[in-house]
């Protein structure tokens, strides 16, 4: 287990004009890993949302979740998984199929000859629907995020995807400057529409500390995750 690599920003919920304890254990979880908490949580906001059929299981998964190009993080409120967020990363080229959006937009096969060689997709993220807590909940959103870019800066991504539902499309616009690339009439696994949506990673990352101090974050941390998540195998959860 890794148990110091740290996700924490260095802004958390303010309280009467103090700093309040950060609420969340964050953890990345690789491959071959116990991840039944995750897909538990998955299934339950997606089938809140109506984007997926019911499942006997009660779990949500896909072949995804376990390449070695996969990385699934977590939030946990005390022994609760509350939030999560997975990254899978690929390249840019014809034939390459280690991102759910390559299997349904085939114009991600172009983006290697655009110059972008690391591609990182941001896919399946879900927080648990009982939460109402609206500061509580922005928190949790804003944590997962953070944590998912640390991740893709160690994995020196150089551009970033994400498939949302058309009516997210102008958010994405106008809050992270993502431009539609394609449309598709579902997403692997969703029964809804989806559009493509990418951006320069490098550009991404410097509108992200110009935004906002709370995803501000460190070359330490970033060295760490590198070292920890890309440079050893993972056999088991890494607690953040």
């Amino acid at each position: 287990m890794i148990s110091h690599l740290s996700f924490k920003p260095p802004l958390v919920l303010q309280h009467q004009g103090q700093k309040s304890k950060f609420p969340l254990d964050l953890k990345v979880f690789a491959p071959g890993t116990d991840k039944t908490d995750i897909y538990r949580l998955r299934y339950r906001a997606f089938r809140e949302a109506q984007l997926i059929l019911p499942r006997e299981d009660g779990l949500f998964f896909d072949d995804y979740d376990e390449l070695e190009t996969t990385c699934t993080l977590a939030a946990f409120n005390g022994d609760a998984c509350v939030g999560s967020f997975r990254l899978t990363f690929g390249e840019g080229r014809p034939g390459a199929a280690s991102m759910p959006c390559q299997s349904i937009f085939p114009a991600i096969g172009a983006l290697e000859e655009q110059g972008y060689r690391r591609l990182v997709e941001f896919t399946r993220m879900a927080v648990a629907p009982e939460i109402t807590n609206t500061s509580f909940r922005t928190t949790l959103y804003a944590s997962l995020v953070r944590a998912g870019l640390i991740i893709a800066h160690a994995g020196e991504a150089d551009y970033g995807l994400i498939s949302v539902n058309p009516s997210q499309v102008r958010f994405y616009e106008m809050m992270c400057g993502f431009k539609a690339l394609a449309r598709a009439d579902a997403y692997p696994g969703i029964n809804a529409p989806a559009v493509l949506m990418g951006r320069n990673f490098r550009a991404l990352n410097a509108r992200r500390v110009a935004q906002n101090p709370f995803f501000r974050f460190s070359a330490l941390e970033v060295s760490d995750a590198r070292t920890l998540v890309f440079a050893t195998a993972m056999g088991e959860a890494a607690t953040a």
